[in-house]
């Protein structure tokens, strides 16, 4: 199948192409679809399912003019657009794996019996300590504990700088530690 997208377009027509791509040229962006479509569904079959190739296409194409800067006439452009469209599936499927989440019901099945009255307490406490911190304090804890996100991926997101996020985090863990210790004075009582 990816042989059948390989003989779709010559190299020197493909070479002309990626540089007018390059350049902005909105007739370019309209013949490379045409002229790497079929190569692009056939590479996407072999990282992702069906329901996803046109999809990966379709973001592949809307950034191709800036990836086509990148481009160097010395090169084979066939051997240039598989890495690249390689390159960009592998980082989509990372970006996807990142943040997937388990099923709720495998979580809540996967408990016994005895450790439901421990869970259903350190829940209870967690919802305390969760419900007196600050909105922003909430915000980048789940970003960050149940999200997932780094300290940058959070800091983009709230336009501040990767440390002032990390130093923020520090802070709030330093006052979970002491309002968890509180709780567990109260508590022994």
């Amino acid at each position: 199948m990816i042989k059948e997208g390989l003989d779709m377009v010559s190299n020197e027509k493909l070479d002309g192409i990626i540089r007018r791509l390059a350049e902005g040229s909105n007739e370019a962006k309209r013949v490379f679809y045409e002229e790497t479509a079929k190569l692009l569904q056939a590479i996407s079959r072999s990282y992702l399912k069906d329901q996803d190739v046109s999809d990966a296409v379709h973001d592949f194409m809307l950034g191709a003019h800036i990836k086509a800067k990148r481009y160097r006439t010395n090169t084979n452009p066939r051997a240039w657009l598989i890495k690249t469209y390689s390159n960009f599936l592998k980082n989509r499927i990372k970006k996807n794996q990142k943040y997937r989440c388990e099923p709720l019901t495998e979580n809540i099945c996967a408990t016994r019996a005895e450790d439901d009255i421990e869970n259903v307490d350190r829940r209870a406490d967690v919802f305390l300590i969760m419900r007196g911190l600050k909105a922003y304090d909430r915000y980048l804890l789940i970003s960050y504990h149940w999200g997932g996100l780094s300290y940058a991926e959070i800091g983009m997101q709230l336009h501040k700088p990767k440390s002032t996020i990390q130093s923020q985090l520090e802070r709030i863990h330093k006052n979970l530690r002491k309002k968890e210790l509180n709780l567990r004075t109260k508590d022994e009582f």
